[in-house]
Parts: C-alpha cells; structure tokens; sequence
C-alpha cells in the first residue's frame, strides 16, 4: 500500500537546520557554563547536543550526519540521565543513532518522548514520517491530529497541504472521517486546503457528505468553497451529489426544475441556488418578504445578474418568467439565457428568451442537445438606457413538456 500522507526525512531536517521558526530550545544564554555546575544540569547537555546536532545538520545541507563526536552523544545521554523527562535529549539521541543507522533506537526514543509530551514539533513529524513508511495509516492521522492541535494557525500550513493532497487516494476517506467527526480546531483550515487541492476534491466532497448525514462539518462557507472547487474543475456530477446532501431548506413542491424559483428564501449554496451579482455596476437580491428578485443597474451597464447551475437531459422544457409590479414601459433590458455547461465550445448558440411586464412563456428545445448541465441566466443590458435601471422578477418556472 503507497501511504501518501509520509512527511519525506528531508522535509524534517529542514525543520532541524531551521528550528527558530518553531522556537528556540535554550534554557540558558549560555549552557556550557551550566556544565560546570554541580549536580549535573540535565537541560543544559540536552541543548548543547542539540545544538551541536542542528549544526551539522546545517553544514551538511540538510542531512543527517554518519558520525559525530562522541562528546555530542555523551552530553546527550548525561542529559538523559540526569532529567529522564528531557525530550530534547531523547530527540536528539535518537537523531544521532538514526544517523549512524540505529533505526530501531531512533524509533523506540522517539516513541518514549512523545508519550512524555504532544508538543515537540521535530518528534512529531519524524513520528508521522515513520508511521506513514510502515502503512500505519491510523497511527499517522493520529500524529497528525495532535501536532496541528499544538502549533499556531500561521504554522499548520505545511500538514494541512500535505493532508489534502493525500486525499487525492479514496483510501483516505475513512480514516479521515473518524478524525474530522471529532471536530479538531483545525478541522475549517483543512477544509478551505481541500477545497483549493484539485486532485482531492472529489473524495473531499464524499467525505463531507459522510460528515453531513452524522451531522458535522464545516461552516456553510466552507462548503460553499468545495462547491466553487468542484464546479471550477467541471465536476458537475459530485457537486450536485455533494449540494443535495447539504441543503437544509425545503425544495418547493412544484414541477418547477429551477431551485428558489419563486424567491421566497434567501439563497443556499449557489451556483444549484441563485448566485447574485450584488457589487459594482450591477445587482441583485432576494426579498425573501415580497417573494421577488430585486435588479438594479446603472446606465449603460451589461452583465450577469443572477445565475443558477441546472441538470437537464435531453428533452422538451418549458420556461415561464413573470417580472413583479406594473410599469410605463412596456420592455426592460433584460433577458434569460439558457446555455450549455459542461461542453461549452461544441454547444448550439445560448437560448435567449427577452423579458416584458408582461407574463413571459417560450418553449426550449434540447432534445437534440449533448449536454447534461445548463447555466440559466439573467442578463442585464442597459448600454443604450439612460438612467438607471429597475425591476423586479417575481417567478421563474422550468418545466418539462
């Protein structure tokens, strides 16, 4: 079994070399003069061999060394003897026997240190890497959990990437949901990774749905983020999987193929409910209270006002519009455009259907069509308006037949 979630030797000497960035291990300004002391200070030999461990790290441009001098390893174990509890001269010991290919004492000081403490962040990985090289999948997530619990937010970026690109493999799906139905803290800042990780997106959708039907997740955000994703890559098919299992308002017990046609409800999770233009020369927005979509729009302004992703298969529609309110004009310079999704560059010309006060009905043939998903759009277009423009549609029914 490839385990995909291994953080490679290399990437924790780097940590080694450039341990500032998590914090220096200095108990004293000076240690060495601590060596003189009596009793023996314990800390003062763990970071001196730290140190002296870091040091060739960084001389060898990041690699362990096959040897040190003997004296670096013996402050480490005086260390170890005089404060048992020293994870920096477990760490370190175990560093230097893995540098001269003791793998099995690296492995079982290291495993002595992180039961002492959680919060050593070189133990940490060096314990993901050598659980992710034996296929201990649990034990790894299980490092992985605790190590993001203990750094900053500005740290976990290293992890979280590595765990959404790993999710790219169905066989993280599992193990991952009994991790994140727990709700860590860093459970939103995997989440936004996933949803940017274009391998993992899909299997990110199967495991949020596995979340939602236990009742967990992210915020609506979020998965309005891992909706965008997966629409961006044209993975139409798992967004709508992923925005059924996630919809928490009733659908209307209509015929009407259009989600919130009627604009009773505010919108929810676009682009399967309406996604609204609401900044720059054009707008629009749900008044839940008058069951109407507002649009405005400056003078000779043209756009997208309000778009919604639709799944049709080949067939005879029927698409109904009904603009609220009475007006002096009789026309406004709107109207709806049907066009293909999923196959845009071999699609037929977008289905234009223009707006009036009064009651709109046009039949849309797609029988002869090859795509399966249609964005249905409201188009404003008022370069030849003077002022400003405004109405408001109360309905907008898609209907088979």
């Amino acid at each position: 079994m490839r385990i995909v979630l291994i953080w490679c030797a290399a990437a924790i000497l780097a940590v080694i070399a450039g341990a500032s960035a998590f914090g220096a291990v200095t108990k004293h300004k000076r240690p060495d003069l601590a060596l003189r002391a009596w009793p023996p200070n314990g800390f003062a030999f763990a970071e001196l061999a730290d140190v002296a461990l870091k040091k060739e790290v960084r001389a060898l441009g990041g690699q362990l060394p096959g040897r040190l001098d003997r004296k670096y390893r013996e402050w480490a174990r005086q260390a170890l003897s005089a404060e048992p509890t020293s994870i920096v001269a477990m760490r370190t010991l175990g560093l230097f026997g893995q540098g001269e290919g003791r793998d099995e004492q690296a492995r079982n000081l290291m495993r002595l240190a992180v039961r002492s403490s959680r919060r050593d962040t070189i133990v940490n990985l060096w314990l993901i890497n050598d659980y992710s090289q034996a296929g201990d999948i649990d034990a790894t997530l299980e490092v992985y959990d605790q190590t993001l619990r203990t750094l900053s937010y500005e740290r976990r970026g290293f992890l979280l990437t590595t765990m959404a690109r790993a999710l790219a493999d169905p066989i993280f799906v599992e193990p991952y949901y009994h991790l994140l139905r727990r709700s860590p803290p860093w459970g939103e800042a995997f989440w936004r990774q996933a949803a940017q990780t274009a391998p993992a997106m899909e299997n990110a959708a199967r495991l949020r749905i596995r979340l939602a039907r236990g009742g967990t997740g992210p915020n609506a955000e979020t998965d309005a983020m891992l909706l965008s994703g997966l629409i961006g890559q044209r993975k139409y098919d798992a967004a709508r999987t992923l925005h059924a299992a996630l919809r928490t308002k009733p659908t209307a017990s209509s015929d009407n193929i259009l989600v919130n046609g009627d604009f009773s409800q505010a919108a929810d999770l676009p682009p399967f409910d309406w996604k609204l233009n609401t900044q720059g020369e054009l707008g629009a927005g749900i008044n839940t209270r008058s069951g109407v979509l507002e649009i405005s729009a400056v003078d000779g302004a043209r756009g997208v006002v309000a778009e919604q992703l639709v799944h049709l298969a080949p067939d005879q529609y029927h698409l109904q519009a009904r603009l609220a309110g009475s007006a002096q004009e009789k026309d406004v310079p709107a109207h709806i455009e049907i066009s293909c999704a999923t196959s845009p560059s071999n699609a037929r010309e977008p289905f234009d259907i223009g707006l009036s006060y009064v009651e709109v009905s046009r039949s849309v043939d797609l029988r002869q069509e090859v795509c399966d998903y249609y964005w249905v759009r409201i188009v404003v277009a008022a370069e030849e308006r003077e002022g400003a423009v405004e109405f408001a549609l109360d309905r907008l029914l898609l209907t088979r037949g």
